[in-house]
């Protein structure tokens, strides 16, 4: 018949024809935008990830027949971790902050870093104005951090619900951040403070997070 029996694939979250037709609105409307504007290098985006101390992978290795591979014991579920926020445009890392050990970002903290990404934005991209790309996490969508954005006058890009596949960001830069971090990892245990970095040169944007 041609065929191979596959495994289904798990998705966060099963789409309503409603929020795909949202989806699609809201793509329609940014590619109309791309037609009549130069937006995108006005965009500033945001995104969190738990960092764990512990960040053994399993490796392969070569087995004689019948000889089990090497076993490597799982991760703990409730590891020692924290929470790292970076900010950044299409020149580079803008800011970058790490949670205490075990603390989320709430909105109270997210305003704060919104606060000081005010002054952080590279010129080109404050004189003309941010483009805010968030998703719609409880902190993002906090009545105090709608606020905010209104306050300093700063455009929300619009996000569908349960739509992590439009951000890809996930992917890219954040799975260079993990490689990173994975071997940094000893050094995280022993930092007393998790240091809050930010940059304002384009030579410092584009360094490394983690020292």
């Amino acid at each position: 018949m041609g065929m191979v029996k596959k495994l289904d694939k798990w998705v966060p979250h099963n789409l309503t024809d409603l929020q795909k037709a949202k989806r699609r609105c809201a793509s329609e409307k940014l590619l109309q935008r791309c037609k009549n504007e130069e937006f995108l290098d006005r965009i500033v985006t945001i995104e969190e990830k738990w960092i764990s101390f512990n960040n053994t992978r399993r490796s392969t290795s070569w087995c004689k027949r019948g000889e089990a591979p090497k076993p490597v014991p799982k991760p703990e579920l409730h590891e020692k971790k924290l929470m790292v926020t970076v900010w950044w445009c299409s020149s580079g890392v803008i800011q970058y902050d790490f949670m205490k050990p075990g603390q989320s970002i709430t909105a109270d903290t997210y305003c704060a870093q919104i606060d000081k990404l005010r002054h952080n934005l590279p010129t080109m991209v404050r004189r003309r104005g941010p483009i805010i790309l968030q998703d719609n996490a409880r902190p993002h969508a906090a009545k105090k951090t709608v606020a905010k954005f209104r306050e300093l006058g700063y455009e929300v890009l619009e996000h569908s619900p349960y739509s992590p596949d439009l951000a890809p960001r996930t992917f890219t830069f954040l799975n260079t951040c993990l490689h990173f971090l994975m071997e940094e990892s000893s050094k995280l245990r022993t930092m007393p403070r998790m240091p809050s970095r930010t940059s304002s040169t384009p030579e410092t944007r584009n360094s490394t997070i983690v020292e």
